[in-house]
């Protein structure tokens, strides 16, 4: 039987944001799966029992019963957000999983992605300039680049209206605010259920707006499968809020985080900078390195047996990704950057059927911004040596990120 969790491995501790992964290192080396009462579910953090998870375990990604045990009011209160998640494909099993992960592969399809080259090369140029011209010689590269890039690709893909990527900033916020905290306050739950409204009156206006007038864009894709049977209009909706979290969260993070990543290891970027066809290998070991999604949780349908240790069904599982593409069993020096590294299985995207349909999106936005920050600001540094994280169990990403050039 594995044991309860000892206090040294406490993977809820309040401060786990700043710096995961001495924990991380302790559990990959003294105790890879384990039971937390204090989680009321499993953690497990080796990289090969995260794949099987994944890949082969029968587990379920549906929203657990996480809110059965709050008060029945708070409960109620709640129940439109929930209601939303629980429409995310990515919180679901198949069929349901199926059809609408079918859908958004179209929307998200390789030929598509391809073309929006030369407008995500356009945005980011244009934000950067933007930031300079009211700057002067210091950035947020977070509130001034990161966070308004994948918006700004985002909302052309969808079909949003031009110039209003601030109402979906809002919203974003306010969904992550929510999303994969531990303590949520009446005011986080207020502003999130606010922004879902406006969210879904948005959105719904487009849709009738594009059954109309279809035009080349994801929500003419979306009541194109409407009017087909193949998806509802609540389904739209939520696929709506789920884009504009994941799809907006991960590229934010995946993009601040490597510029922090790069700027603390002076050697590695000065590789990149003077090497860019290493820019593919370079935006993997980031997305390693320091992963945008750190966990994901599965509901375990039977008993899993892993390594003697048995997971009763009913349980809740907490894959950390994070420390899992830290693992030294796959993973030659794990904790050192290697923009070069040549094998690099990691998991940040997730694996098998909830393999993120964003990826390639995720990464060409990566890529190109990552590779015209270099290019544009060769004296790129740090204005501090300590960065704020935002203080989630799930996302890993900076509050903000000041540097000057």
């Amino acid at each position: 039987m594995v044991e309860e969790m000892s206090a040294n491995l406490d993977l809820t501790a309040p401060d786990m944001h700043v710096d995961p992964y001495p924990v991380y290192h302790r559990a990959l080396s003294e105790k890879p799966l384990f039971w937390s009462s204090q989680a009321d579910g499993w953690f497990s953090v080796r990289y090969q029992h995260v794949r099987y998870l994944l890949r082969d375990a029968p587990v379920s990604s549906r929203l657990s019963a996480a809110d059965s045990k709050l008060p029945r009011a708070l409960q109620e209160t709640i129940a439109p957000l929930m209601a939303n998640f629980a429409r995310w494909c990515v919180l679901l099993d198949p069929p349901e999983h199926t059809r609408l992960r079918g859908l958004l592969n179209r929307a998200f399809s390789a030929s598509r992605i391809s073309r929006l080259a030369v407008d995500i090369d356009l945005a980011v140029n244009d934000l950067l300039s933007s930031a300079i011209r009211t700057s002067g010689r210091e950035l947020d590269l977070v509130g001034d680049f990161a966070h308004p890039l994948p918006l700004t690709v985002l909302g052309k893909i969808m079909g949003a209206n031009d110039g209003d990527e601030a109402k979906l900033k809002v919203w974003s916020d306010a969904i992550a605010a929510f999303f994969g905290l531990r303590h949520l306050s009446f005011e986080m739950i207020r502003t999130a259920l606010a922004a879902l409204d406006e969210a879904y009156s948005y959105f719904a206006g487009i849709c009738d707006e594009r059954r109309r007038r279809p035009q080349d864009d994801l929500l003419s894709t979306f009541v194109d499968a409407q009017a087909s049977g193949a998806v509802d209009q609540a389904e739209i909706l939520a696929m709506c809020t789920l884009l504009i979290f994941a799809g907006h969260e991960t590229t934010t993070n995946l993009i601040a985080n490597g510029m922090v990543t790069l700027l603390n290891h002076p050697s590695e970027m000065d590789r990149l900078r003077n090497t860019p066809a290493l820019i593919d290998s370079a935006v993997e070991e980031l997305l390693r390195y320091e992963s945008p999604l750190q966990r994901v949780t599965r509901l375990a349908l039977n008993d899993i047996e892993i390594d003697g240790a048995r997971i009763p069904k009913g349980a809740r599982i907490f894959m950390i990704l994070g420390a899992a593409n830290r693992d030294p069993e796959i993973f030659a020096l794990p904790s050192d950057l290697d923009l070069g590294r040549v094998s690099n299985p990691h998991l940040a995207f997730g694996l098998a059927r909830h393999f993120c349909s964003g990826t390639a999106l995720a990464r060409l936005e990566g890529k190109i911004a990552i590779e015209t920050l270099l290019r544009r600001l060769p004296g790129l540094r740090l204005k501090s040596a300590t960065q704020e994280w935002h203080a989630s169990f799930m996302l890993r990403g900076l509050k903000t990120l000041p540097v000057t050039f």
